[in-house]
């Protein structure tokens, strides 16, 4: 057994593994940490900035689930922040940055207390992983990660070879479970729209499209399709033209990137042996969304989207001629930006899952300022990890509650780049 031993400080000695120690926290204590956490949340140093808060939020959960993984400055930052799964850290500084003033606030906190709290929660400098320290007079000083007491259970985490595993469980030490936070909070998320009990809409909205009335096209002898419609158009310059010669068409098209977001989710759902039924929005009456779960996508061009818009923060508005989102908490509108050739080169989507009593049905609402901001939400929706790492970081309690995020995505050759979470809500 010494032998054994040995070896295992050697292993870790050389780098071969990592072992992190943890005192396990009970129910107990779980809930005094999440009740300084709101506490800190709602204290004026945190409420001016949202930015802060998400991130003090983002790793007191994962530290309180043991997903020590997403407490790394890459994952912060992919998860947290929106960044690619490669961008240099050494360059782009934003985790360093926000924990330094998270450290900086909570020392103001803490600093104009009246009096000592029952808990402090700190992050130390030079690393993401935080600590909480109990006052002198209560149960426990002080649970930190590299805490060691005897009190049991200590449990290790040995990420290494399965050797190394081997070597752990022969002495005895207990693995930490490789749980799948993030993916259970997905689940969670999606479960109103997985029940078998019923089948769920997706409700598209659709641009109003113009065409030429059969009489134009008689008149200059051409085909109503492709670029003919084009040409007809050209030849008629100076034609009178009838009020009935330009005709609307209504729930005829949708947009390419918007067809495609929809083609995804009805894959997801799919693939958890959900169908679905998929319609205009002008095609939807109020009676087909009673007690049932719905999809509604798109902003301006989908009627059930105004329809919820005056209870949502993040709310769809016109802007410079086309869809926007005002941000109602400080009336800051966003818009797709473009290139100076007229390419949208960034865009903008919110997403809003709630229930709505009038009707009974549960609906997510993905509603970008443009086709793009449609399709980015929609990937941010179904990547596992993203959005699991934002709803880890929720206060408990969640998954009864409304929720919406305001997004923002980088638009690269007419395809939406990862997106970024700028603002939520949860209500």
């Amino acid at each position: 057994m010494r032998a054994l031993i040995r070896y295992v400080i050697n292993v870790l000695a050389k780098g071969w593994a990592r072992v992190e120690t943890q005192e396990q926290l009970d129910q107990g204590q779980h809930e005094q940490v999440r009740n300084e956490l709101a506490r800190l949340l709602l204290s004026k140093h945190f409420r001016r900035t949202e930015r802060c808060g998400e991130f003090l939020r983002y790793i007191v959960e994962a530290r309180l689930q043991g997903d020590y993984e997403s407490l790394k400055e890459r994952s912060i930052g992919i998860d947290l922040f929106g960044r690619v799964p490669d961008f240099n850290t050494a360059e782009d500084s934003v985790v360093r940055v926000t924990a330094n003033m998270v450290r900086r606030r909570l020392a103001q906190v803490y600093d104009s207390a009246p009096e000592t709290p029952a808990i402090r929660i700190e992050v130390p400098v030079g690393s993401y992983t935080p600590q909480f320290v109990w006052a002198p007079d209560n149960e426990t000083a002080s649970v930190s990660p590299s805490t060691r007491t005897s009190r049991p259970p200590v449990a290790v985490w040995v990420a290494g070879t399965g050797v190394t595993r081997a070597v752990a469980a022969a002495l005895g030490i207990a693995l930490l479970p490789s749980t799948d936070v993030r993916g259970r909070a997905v689940d969670e998320f999606w479960r109103p729209f997985l029940s078998q009990s019923h089948v769920p809409l997706l409700c598209l909205g659709s641009p109003v499209t113009y065409r030429l009335s059969q009489r134009l096209y008689g008149l200059n002898g051409l085909p109503p399709s492709g670029e003919a419609q084009v040409d007809a158009a050209i030849s008629l310059l100076g034609i009178d033209l009838r009020p009935d010669d330009i005709q609307s068409q209504v729930d005829q098209y949708t947009g390419l990137a918007s067809a495609g977001a929809a083609a995804l989710i009805s894959g997801f759902l799919g693939r958890h042996g959900v169908s679905i039924e998929v319609r205009g929005s002008n095609a939807t009456a109020f009676a087909d969304l009673k007690n049932r779960s719905v999809i509604v996508m798109g902003a301006l061009t989908n009627r059930w989207t105004i329809h919820f818009n005056p209870s949502l923060r993040f709310q769809v508005v016109r802007d410079q001629g086309g869809s926007a989102l005002r941000d109602i908490s400080d009336e800051k509108i966003y818009h797709a930006s473009h290139d100076r050739d007229g390419a949208a080169n960034e865009g903008y989507a919110a997403v809003s899952r709630l229930y709505d009593p009038q009707s009974g049905g549960n609906f997510l609402i993905i509603s970008g300022t443009s086709q793009y901001g449609n399709q980015g939400a929609t990937d941010f929706l179904l990547d596992r990890a993203q959005l699991g790492a934002r709803l880890v970081a929720l206060p408990s309690g969640w998954p009864t509650k409304n929720l919406e995020f305001l997004l923002r995505m980088r638009v690269v050759a007419g395809t939406p780049a990862r997106a970024e979470v700028v603002a939520s809500r949860i209500w």
